[in-house]
């Protein structure tokens, strides 16, 4: 019998609206990859959708792991490294950080990567 691997790609879009984080689902056996289904996903259902997935899943996450650099400067004005920002992030209360984001972004609007105007949404 051939051994299956679940293997699920999460796409987190740049966009405000929630439909757009994709997800897709497929299963390997040997060496065939069958695809099950590729949609967009509430992202409020997505940590319950990872956690439901069977032992042995191989997921990947596409998201960016910085910010741009006048957050950064905003929210932490003597950092100089990403790690540096995650060590703040990581005692900071999530209403906290979404307060300071919501604010950044009123005042200056959302900055978008240099990838993100080559594929508008």
């Amino acid at each position: 019998m051939t051994e299956e691997t679940t293997i699920l790609g999460v796409d987190f879009s740049g966009a405000k609206a929630d439909k757009n984080t994709w997800v897709t689902r497929g299963v390997l056996s040997g060496s065939i990859l069958t695809l099950e289904y590729c949609q967009p996903t509430p992202r409020a259902g997505l940590a319950d959708l990872l956690a439901s997935l069977p032992p042995g899943t191989v997921a990947a996450l596409d998201f960016p792991f910085s910010v741009p650099e006048v957050f950064a400067g905003r929210w932490l004005s003597g950092a100089k490294t990403m790690p540096q920002l995650w060590e703040a992030a990581a005692v900071m209360a999530f209403e906290k950080f979404m307060s300071l984001r919501d604010s950044f972004v009123a005042e200056h609007g959302e900055p978008f990567r240099r990838g993100d105007l080559y594929f508008p949404e």
